[in-house]
């Protein structure tokens, strides 16, 4: 219908999603004070403006799309040539009304380009221990887990904050989880967009919900049942903030490098741990692992007994005498989980 026009507010505009010929992205365009259709564009580039349209409040007026032929259905269809006007508020006989968001779920996210954003309800079925690591931004805590709702799962990572607000079992409504890459298997997972997120509990579904077909612990370790430590690349011993337990400089008195601590004090009352990083190989794989304080010792007392005057030459010379080990590590951060002899 060519000649066809339709006015409304722009809500709930959706992420790109990969389509079967085409990507495309949807929203709702309220029509009326109580009716909306759900319009369909195969024309990503033209999101930028629809997005705006949206968070700005501006009604539109939408030329040359066409109407969808399936006999259930009213949705609109926009290609690369509709044509978008947009209009002042007096223009439109009614007032905007927020609409519910369109139901999106996890099985849909494999469908959607990464850094997109995202919301929805999911149950966090899995949560692993929280977890300290070294990234660009400095020294973050950090934990996975593994989401599930009615149609699929996946896999969300939170940080530092985040890793407190929520409990394994428990179901949340997510506002704006970013949609990233994971570079080592090339699955899509979520993490909340930084500032601009929530997550707030919420009633559990009253239906039956997704059951991965694996363990969810999976999703986020390694376990290599014969292994060998070929050679160790690093051993040192750290000096820790008194309050946080991050990296601090070995001076009299020292700042914590963390910029969420940012405690200063005395170096005599830092905590001092361990640190080690070493190749481990099994068949065809070779990886660099990092063993903190608790499992390196673990480690070291697999094949001897403890001094009290523990040295670096010491660590190195253990490590490597170590006989086939069952060793799990965390498959992001390569830090280990768990090793025993095998």
């Amino acid at each position: 219908m060519a000649n066809e026009s339709i006015t409304g507010f722009v809500q709930n505009v959706s992420p790109i999603r990969s389509g079967p010929k085409k990507n495309f992205f949807d929203f709702q365009l309220q029509t009326e004070s109580d009716k909306s259709v759900r319009a369909i564009c195969f024309s990503p580039p033209k999101r930028k403006l629809f997005v705006e349209c949206e968070n700005d409040s501006t009604p539109v007026k939408i030329c040359k799309f066409t109407r969808d032929n399936k006999e259930d259905s009213s949705d609109i269809l926009m290609g690369d040539y509709i044509v978008v006007k947009k209009l002042e508020t007096q223009d439109v006989s009614f007032p905007k009304k927020d609409l519910i968001a369109a139901d999106f779920n996890l099985s849909m996210l494999q469908t959607i380009s990464p850094q997109q954003l995202v919301s929805l309800k999911a149950k966090l079925l899995h949560l692993q221990k929280e977890q300290v690591i070294n990234t660009p931004q400095g020294v973050l805590k950090m934990a996975e887990g593994l989401l599930v709702d009615v149609q699929g799962s996946a896999k969300i990572t939170f940080w530092e904050d985040d890793v407190k607000k929520v409990v394994a079992g428990k179901t949340y409504e997510f506002k704006n989880l970013r949609v990233k890459k994971d570079k080592l298997n090339g699955n899509l997972y979520v993490n909340r967009a930084k500032g601009i997120g929530s997550i707030l509990p919420c009633e559990d579904f009253k239906c039956d919900l997704f059951i991965p077909d694996y363990d969810p612990s999976q999703l986020m370790t390694c376990t290599l049942n014969k292994a060998e430590i070929a050679g160790v690349t690093e051993v040192r011993l750290d000096y820790c903030c008194f309050k946080c337990n991050s990296h601090v400089e070995e001076k009299k008195i020292t700042t914590c490098e963390n910029a969420r601590c940012k405690l200063t004090q005395r170096l005599d009352k830092c905590k001092k741990k361990w640190y080690a990083k070493a190749l481990v190989t099994e068949d065809d794989v070779n990886v660099y692992v990092v063993f903190r304080d608790d499992v390196l010792m673990k480690a070291l007392s697999l094949s001897a007994a403890i001094p009290s005057n523990l040295t670096k030459e010491f660590i190195v010379e253990k490590l490597l005498l170590l006989e086939t080990i069952q060793l799990t590590y965390h498959s992001r951060s390569k830090l280990v989980e768990s090793l025993e002899l095998t």
